[in-house]
């Protein structure tokens, strides 16, 4: 049953990223190949996949800029991934995370993302990934190559 729970949030994540041959010392030598972003979408309302306003504003305050920038600058894949916590059905709430990927990508593409470049999954947790109902698990994460290194960088 839905149970609301206040406004939806957004938060962002940007890491640099090496080749996945280099060992950790090569790491701090070399210079990384790129930047991957992570737009995360969460506190969707309990047994919900509704997209909420606060989801929209915070996705139009940098994200929607970062996917821009990062479709001008590559192919990479988006990768839009729904997530629950382990309160309740696990197969329901494995369908719910991919229903509420499905509305994030959706949002995406009504802001000009390209719908051919998201590949949309759902996710399942474990019993020691989340205890109870974290806002925290009821989201969606965006996945994707904010920046590529240049060539002869």
């Amino acid at each position: 049953m839905r149970r609301r729970t206040g406004e939806g949030k957004v938060d962002y994540v940007f890491q640099y990223f090496w080749a996945s041959n280099l060992t950790p010392w090569e790491r701090t030598v070399f210079k990384p190949e790129g930047t991957m972003g992570i737009i995360r979408f969460y506190n969707f309302d309990i047994d919900s996949p509704e997209v909420k306003p606060g989801h929209t504003t915070g996705f139009m305050w940098l994200g929607k800029m970062a996917l821009d920038n990062s479709i001008s600058q590559n192919n990479d894949t988006i990768f839009v991934i729904g997530a629950h916590s382990n309160t309740g059905d696990k197969k329901y709430n494995f369908k719910l995370a991919e229903t509420r990927a499905h509305a994030v990508a959706r949002l995406l593409s009504d802001h000009g993302i390209p719908y051919p470049r998201m590949d949309i999954l759902g996710s399942a947790t474990h019993n020691s990934d989340s205890r109870g109902e974290s806002e925290r698990w009821r989201a969606v994460s965006v996945m994707f190559t904010a920046m590529s290194r240049p060539l002869g960088y």
